[in-house]
């Protein structure tokens, strides 16, 4: 753990709303973290609107001007406001990943606020939190981008190990974006279609499990997520020009798949 961040527990509370409703737009310089632990709720801030589900957990550094709005009456969720300093401020929110270590972090935390026990042990909860941003450092780094601040984070889960994201739609799930808005998106900021984009970089996967790996066809098609081998084998041929079959045969001969 980085010794160095200091976090200062301000506030924390667990919520049910029970009305449809909109917050106007704020900003405040302590951070926020937002854990929805039923139904879903639309999150705002200067780079649009992504609606943030169940089991989904959104950090807000401080100075980020934003909104939330409850559709639904059956949500519940957890917020928890504190003071950081030495460490990066993205100047972004953030969703935070699918990953164990986060989970039990954000588990824990939450055990704290149910039992009302954070004014009782603001230590252990400084402690959980200063865990949570050194676990988030890289995804806190200011984006190189400004004018595009999601891009890193679209390329991070599109490239990551065996790369598990090869869908506009799960990509946006996993980022906490409305499909079609990331998708309007990338492509203002980049002039290509994110199905384009996604479509290039699972093809070059293929290539590289068919040249590199002991991978059958079929379970090269699993892990990349295509419901069948022939829906793999008919998208491999469309982007390059001969079967799975064909390609691994030419280029590295041996037996076949």
């Amino acid at each position: 753990m980085n010794s160095s961040i200091r976090v200062h527990h301000l506030y924390s509370y667990t919520y049910r709303n029970q009305r449809p409703r909109k917050l106007p737009f704020h900003q405040h310089p302590f951070w926020q973290l937002e854990i929805i632990r039923e139904g879903s709720v639309t999150f705002f801030d200067d780079s649009g609107k992504r609606t943030i589900r169940s089991g989904k957990s959104l950090l807000i550094p401080g100075g980020c001007r934003h909104s939330f709005a409850y559709p639904e009456r059956q949500v519940r969720w957890t917020t928890c406001k504190f003071e950081v300093s030495a460490v990066d401020n993205p100047g972004e929110s953030l969703v935070l990943p699918e990953e164990p270590l986060a989970g039990a972090i954000i588990k824990a935390l939450t055990a704290c606020v149910d039992q009302h026990s954070v004014n009782r042990a603001t230590t252990v909860f400084n402690n959980l939190t200063v865990a949570l941003l050194e676990l988030l450092s890289e995804q806190l780094r200011p984006d190189e981008n400004p004018e595009n601040p999601f891009l890193s984070r679209i390329e991070a889960e599109i490239n990551g190990p065996w790369g598990s994201v090869f869908s506009v739609r799960r990509l946006a799930a996993r980022l906490g974006y409305d499909p079609g808005y990331l998708s309007v998106k990338f492509r203002q900021a980049t002039g290509h279609t994110l199905k384009e984009h996604i479509d290039h970089l699972r093809a070059a996967r293929a290539v590289e499990f068919l040249e590199y790996s002991s991978l059958t066809v079929s379970e090269i098609a699993e892990v990349l997520e295509f419901p069948e081998v022939y829906s793999f084998s008919r998208f491999f041929k469309r982007c390059m020009g001969v079967s799975p079959l064909a390609w691994r045969k030419h280029r590295r001969p041996g037996p076949r798949s």
